[in-house]
């Protein structure tokens, strides 16, 4: 039976939170910025071009080869867990901020996985979830949306199924309403999920439009 890496990544606003279990069962973590770079200090610098940073991290040799800096030096060699870090030109202030342009789970699987790159992500179990959607939504910072629902129901996003935070009161909270528009459609299920009625195409993309 072929044996994979197994790797779980979390998205949130700020970090992004990854473990792996490599294929012979041994367990790896990182942490990376949520927009996709990996931020080190640098502690100190060598007369021989070598940065020595305060990476916490576990990392292969080499797997920041390719990794670029704001300022747009380029990694070529990276030893000792990440700790010694040698780049391609100047780097001035002390904190190291390196990406590859690629989306924060994919960051955080090659530095889990030592995969430099120039490299190929081997084959994987590869799994993400995400915590944006839920800010988002929170803090009221995501795409106006919109919501089709079945004609003669585009109130019920706002009369809801009647239950109540105050159940004897009269001053009933409003409830909010997450989509910025309603659109009642043809398209109707019966209660065993047989189509009573099928959308209609024309309406939706009319009414999306």
């Amino acid at each position: 039976m072929e044996t994979h890496w197994k790797v779980r990544v979390d998205t949130g606003g700020t970090f992004t939170d990854a473990w792996a279990l490599d294929p012979l069962g041994k367990e790896r973590r990182i942490k990376v910025l949520s927009d996709g770079s990996l931020v080190l200090g640098i502690l100190s610098r060598e007369r021989d071009g070598w940065l020595v940073t305060d990476c916490p991290h576990d990392l292969a040799d080499d797997v920041l080869a390719g990794f670029v800096t704001d300022a747009g030096s380029q990694v070529v060699s990276n030893l000792e867990r990440g700790r010694r870090i040698r780049l391609d030109g100047a780097l001035t202030g002390d904190r190291l901020t390196l990406r590859t342009g690629e989306e924060p789970p994919v960051v955080a699987a090659r530095l889990l996985m030592g995969v430099p790159v120039s490299c190929k992500l081997p084959k994987m179990d590869f799994r993400v979830a995400t915590t944006r959607g839920t800010n988002a939504l929170l803090e009221r910072k995501g795409a106006a949306t919109a919501l089709f629902i079945t004609r003669g129901f585009v109130d019920l996003p706002r009369l809801r199924d009647q239950r109540r935070t105050r159940l004897f009161s009269l001053l009933q909270p409003e409830p909010e309403v997450l989509p910025s528009r309603i659109f009642g459609i043809k398209g109707r299920l019966d209660a065993a999920g047989e189509v009573i009625e099928a959308p209609d195409e024309t309406e939706v993309r009319s009414a999306a439009r």
